[in-house]
């Protein structure tokens, strides 16, 4: 059995739970966050749970985030070899000053220091391991 909601077909399951379409889940966050609807109103109207509402909120705002930002999150970096460097900072094989003894990788409120003589290898190790995280 099914019943219609918006033009989606919204079907259940064998225990009687409803099978929400993907498509109608989009189409309800989309009106809470562009009409600014109250989720419980919403869920009120189409016969769903606020939980379920809710679910589809966060996947749309997680989209909508990744559809501004595409480049977001962590990138891989290589260090080369070069004879020359940018104004003010040592060139390959030179000591690193006091001041800039660290790596600093500031993401959201997290800030992460790793020490500024570390090897490309172990470098490279360590930003992989983020990017699993």
């Amino acid at each position: 059995m099914s019943r219609t909601v918006w033009g989606f077909a919204v079907t259940r399951s064998k225990s009687g739970r409803n099978i929400w379409p993907p498509e109608l889940k989009r189409e309800a966050a989309r009106r809470v966050l562009d009409e600014g609807l109250p989720p419980a109103d919403l869920a009120r109207e189409i016969g769903a749970n606020d939980c379920m509402l809710r679910d589809g909120l966060k996947d749309e705002r997680v989209r909508r985030a990744s559809v501004r930002h595409p480049s977001a999150g962590f990138a891989e970096v290589t260090v080369g070899d070069t004879e020359t460097s940018a104004p003010g900072l040592p060139r390959s094989g030179e000591p690193v000053p006091d001041q800039a003894a660290t790596i600093a990788i500031s993401i959201g409120d997290v800030r992460i220091e790793v020490p500024a003589d570390l090897d490309e290898g172990t470098l490279s190790k360590f930003i992989r391991a983020l990017r699993a995280a």
